[in-house]
């Protein structure tokens, strides 16, 4: 029965329609099918040669619910002090990896600059959500010998996160494209990566980066 009801919790949990936070001006139902996240729209097509460089400012934490830290609290995250730390860590680490996949392309599509010019693309991100691992509880869950303990768990309190993107032409300030997602670590029978608050999250960050 506790299995039963965690699982049922944890799929509602999946399945819920992304939140509109970040993207209160478009129909975040709206999806592309050449794009793997909840939410993918191109809004002012620009013609192709129009933009050479591209500016991704830090990624926004100021989101984050109120009282969202107390999902991840454990031994690592013992207040939302520290929970703002992390997060702000994570939404870094993002946009190093994205900044880290445009600059691997040969030849590269866009110059990364810091400020913003003429023919420049500029790219927001917030991170929507945000719950970390409880490596204590993780470890206990391990060495627990019921069945379905583990699962339990897992389903109830699964680490995630989501984020909401707009790509703005920095001359007029015009929308041209949104995306957002909502990410769980992928499914696996041991997952160490749960053993550590933030390798999971850092996990699905370089998934979205290389998308």
């Amino acid at each position: 029965l506790v299995v039963c009801c965690a699982l049922g919790c944890a799929i509602q949990e999946r399945n819920a329609p992304i939140g509109a936070a970040f993207l209160e001006d478009v129909d975040t139902t709206k999806t592309a099918d050449n794009v793997p996240f909840a939410h993918a729209a191109v809004w002012n097509a620009p013609q192709t040669d129009s933009y050479k460089t591209i500016l991704i400012r830090p990624v926004r934490v100021d989101l984050l619910p109120e009282d969202a830290w107390k999902a991840s609290h454990s031994t690592a995250i013992g207040s939302r002090e520290e929970y703002l730390t992390e997060a702000v860590a994570i939404g870094e680490y993002l946009r190093t990896e994205l900044i880290k996949r445009l600059k691997s392309f040969d030849p590269p599509r866009f110059a990364i600059v810091d400020q913003a010019g003429t023919g420049t693309l500029v790219v927001e991100i917030a991170l929507t959500e945000l719950e970390f691992s409880r490596p204590v509880a993780r470890a206990a869950a391990l060495a627990v010998p019921l069945p379905g303990v583990d699962v339990a768990f897992s389903a109830a309190s699964d680490p995630h996160t989501a984020f909401a993107m707009r790509i703005t032409d920095c001359a007029n300030g015009k929308l041209l494209a949104t995306a957002a997602d909502r990410k769980f670590p992928p499914a696996r029978i041991v997952d160490f990566n749960k053993l550590t608050a933030t390798s999971s999250v850092r996990e699905i960050c370089g998934y979205w980066a290389e998308e």
